[in-house]
């Protein structure tokens, strides 16, 4: 593998979790650790840093494994993570819903045999479904389905967006946010919103795709990486609304990765 190639996956890991790592909510304890590395191109130190990240890692590992692929940097790999896609869904549903199990046993208390139930019922290995079944807003986003907690798990989502326009680094997007319709999670109906344009999409304009994260453009989507996007979504989507809980379903150890 060329040293090019090998440092694709620790970059573009890095333009997913920058931004969740900048408003702290998971990854090394000083931010501009990982900002810094990412600046510099440098893939090396990003591989270093991107253990610290306690709730995405392990799903590295996981699709990784299942792929018998060593690295869990792999370009592959990462993808698989962010976005979904051929590796995420090969994971086999035992091997997530144990690994789930291992992972937040100690919190989930009494929901615990949900996060099984929701990787057994089509869940899909990647970022979606640990925003979907394991960040820690499920009872808010039940008990008050417009609030808070909604918008903070569409932003923690990876979501595909199409560029309406940009003025430098602010671009608006049209894009589908999460709601609450009869008693299961379900993409709304498309709107605009404001966001920034981060390290790997600078290049994006007017009608392309973009992956956003806590609002952050991570990078520009190709047909192929926005259908992945989508099926993922919509397979955990239908996993979690499965289990009889539709909204998030523990406290998680971290929120964003």
């Amino acid at each position: 593998m060329s040293a090019e190639r090998g440092a694709r996956g620790p970059l573009r890991f890095a333009r997913y979790a920058l931004a969740p790592n900048a408003l702290g909510y998971c990854g090394p304890a000083d931010p501009g650790e990982l900002a810094g590395a990412l600046g510099a191109t440098d893939a090396p130190a990003v591989a270093l840093l991107a253990p610290a990240f306690l709730a995405a890692f392990p799903y590295l590992r996981l699709i990784a494994s299942s792929a018998d692929i060593a690295d869990p940097l792999d370009e592959r790999v990462v993808e698989g993570y962010w976005l979904g896609g051929p590796l995420a869904r090969a994971v086999p549903p035992q091997a997530l819903a144990e690994s789930l199990d291992e992972r937040f046993a100690a919190l989930a208390g009494r929901l615990r045999p949900v996060l099984g139930e929701a990787a057994l019922a089509g869940g899909v290995a990647c970022h979606s479904l640990h925003v979907l079944a394991a960040t820690p807003f499920g009872a808010l986003v039940r008990d008050s389905p417009r609030g808070v907690a909604l918008e903070v798990c569409d932003a923690c989502r990876i979501r595909p967006a199409r560029v309406r326009a940009r003025a430098g680094a602010s671009i608006v997007v049209a894009v589908a946010s999460l709601a609450v319709a009869g008693g299961r999670l379900v993409l709304g109906p498309v709107h605009e919103e404001t966001a920034t344009l981060g390290p790997g999409a600078l290049d994006a304009g007017a009608g392309d795709l973009v992956a956003l994260h806590w609002g952050i453009a991570c990078e520009r989507l190709d047909d192929r990486r926005a259908r992945a996007l989508r099926t993922s979504t919509a397979a955990n989507l239908a996993a979690v609304n499965a289990t009889g809980r539709p909204a998030p379903l523990v406290a998680a150890e971290t929120l964003g990765s």
